[in-house]
């Protein structure tokens, strides 16, 4: 609830009259909880309205370098993956691209997920707060460290500069290490005999 004061309280200023909902009508990202094309961060301000935030909705937020290629692709699996209404999936980046790298945009296109409206966002402590559970691949020291965060480190190669072939196989294990998390904290519905 403070952090939902803080926001409403921080983007009510003259630059964005009106409101905080103004503030986000302004921006051109997509939000990473509702989908919709609101605010400029993954978690929007409908994720801490009293009631969203009463249904103990959990995040698992995923970062990597340039929110460009890991974690755009992670957080795809996730979210196609994942049957839990508990619980949703966002992505962030350190030093966050202009936008998703062309070849993870074909490989994610091969199999059916499309991420040409993802847009890289800077990775912050206060993002990171608001998640249950940061998995991290390959941004090492500049990962913000958060007490009490869960936090998972995914080694995993780049995309950036890589065939298409490569980032196959890179998708694929992303894919798999997902598959792996969801079935871990039982996020997937049970199977039908």
């Amino acid at each position: 609830m403070v952090l939902y004061l803080f926001i409403i309280q921080k983007y009510n200023q003259p630059q964005y009259p009106g409101s905080f909902a103004a503030y986000c009508a302004a921006r051109t990202a997509y939000c990473g909880y509702c989908g919709l094309r609101t605010c400029g961060t993954t978690l929007c301000y409908r994720l801490f309205r009293p009631e969203v935030m009463s249904d103990k909705r959990q995040v698992v937020l995923f970062a990597c370098v340039h929110n460009a290629s890991r974690s755009q692709m992670s957080v795809a699996w996730f979210n196609a993956l994942c049957s839990s209404p508990s619980v949703s999936g966002a992505s962030a980046g350190t030093e966050p691209a202009d936008r998703v790298h062309q070849v993870v945009l074909e490989a994610m296109q091969e199999v059916g997920i499309d991420l040409a409206s993802a847009k890289p966002q800077k990775l912050t402590r206060e993002l990171a707060s608001s998640a249950s559970l940061l998995v991290t691949m390959g941004c090492g020291e500049a990962c913000p460290y958060v007490p009490g965060l869960e936090q998972e480190d995914w080694p995993t190669p780049d995309p950036k500069g890589q065939t298409i072939e490569e980032v196959r196989a890179i998708r694929d294990s992303l894919k798999q290490k997902v598959a792996d998390l969801i079935q871990r904290r039982h996020w997937s519905k049970p199977t039908e005999a």
